[in-house]
């Protein structure tokens, strides 16, 4: 096998590695403090369901853990559904200056 084949075998592999990873967990509060280290990674976050400006054209929602909260960007019917409630927000970290910290969720399941 060539040179280039090889990077490009291995470069490959190591996509799907990422791409299969598990997601790494995170408390509300480390993932507002660090945000620049896990930026563009899948995290998985434990936190309230809060919604503000709720059924309004500019309704947001939040992932509240004490006074850390990281905002959550999805379906809003199922956000919505989860208001008040504790749960695992599974997704990827994404901060955008003007917008803030937020997880644009994959997958949210109440947390035990």
């Amino acid at each position: 096998m060539s040179g280039l084949k090889k990077r490009i075998t291995a470069a490959v592999q190591a996509g799907r590695a990422r791409a299969t990873a598990r997601p790494r967990p995170l408390s509300v509060r480390d993932a507002w403090l660090t945000h620049e280290q896990y930026t563009d990674q899948i995290v998985q976050i434990r936190g309230v369901v809060v919604s503000f400006e709720a059924e309004t054209p500019r309704e947001y929602f939040t992932l509240d853990d004490g006074p850390n909260r990281v905002g959550l960007r999805g379906e809003h019917a199922r956000l919505r559904a989860q208001i008040g409630q504790r749960v695992i927000a599974t997704g990827k970290l994404v901060f955008k200056p003007g917008d803030g910290i937020f997880l644009v969720v994959t997958t949210l399941q109440p947390a035990s």
